[in-house]
């Protein structure tokens, strides 16, 4: 009788080795899901970091409007006053250029820090918000200045080749022809230059409100 149960219950080898390399076949395919999961994940994680890392590098530019009226600045567009109403380009971050009767000009270029504006003749009065690595370029017939925040006029005769720079606050520098180099102004100083001066200096005036100096720089 023990005998005929011992038959009965034999084991068949070949079979039980076929189901263990079954068992070992899915061991070692769950094995490769998991390991093909986890670096699915990784690589997830590194492409979000690197898009959430160019993301913060690549800043928007700004923009700006012309008033009155709202309508959206284009860049390269001239824009002039017509009669005596002024015309004011309004930026997104705050900026204002408010061009004068007989002014004109036009955004040439802007980025995330600031922008660059062409006057090609007549005044304008500036006002540029302060921030973090601020850069704007104002050019004004043959003479550029460089802000970082300020408020300031600035006007040029294309006829007669003057250059006038008014401050009312902050620091500017200006650069222009027969200047050696650039010119710093502070606080309410006043900037005048004739782009046609042959001396081979620099010619200037600088005064406080309501007070008259000049002074010239040396010659190169």
């Amino acid at each position: 009788w023990f005998k005929k149960v011992g038959d009965a219950v034999k084991v068949d080898e070949p079979l039980c080795e076929r189901v263990l390399d079954a068992l070992q076949r899915r061991k070692q395919r769950r094995q490769r899901a998991a390991w093909a999961a986890a670096m699915t994940s990784c690589l997830l994680l590194v492409i979000a970091a690197v898009a959430t890392w160019r993301g913060a590098g690549t800043e928007q530019a700004i923009w700006f409007r012309v008033e009155p009226g709202g309508s959206a600045g284009r860049i390269g567009a001239y824009v002039a006053p017509t009669g005596e109403r002024s015309v004011q380009l309004q930026f997104s971050e705050g900026s204002r250029v408010a061009l004068e009767e007989g002014a004109r000009a036009r955004v040439a270029e802007t980025t995330a820090h600031g922008a660059t504006v062409l006057l090609e003749s007549g005044r304008a009065r500036v006002e540029v918000v302060h921030r973090p690595r601020t850069e704007w370029t104002f050019v004004a017939g043959p003479y550029t200045v460089k802000v970082h925040g300020t408020v300031f006029h600035v006007g040029f005769d294309a006829q007669s080749q003057l250059f006038e720079l008014d401050m009312e606050s902050g620091v500017v520098e200006v650069l222009g022809p027969g200047l050696v180099e650039p010119v710093e102004l502070r606080g309410a100083q006043r900037f005048v230059h004739h782009a046609g001066d042959a001396s081979g200096g620099a010619r200037r005036a600088l005064a406080q409100p309501g007070v008259s100096s000049s002074a010239s720089a040396p010659a190169p």
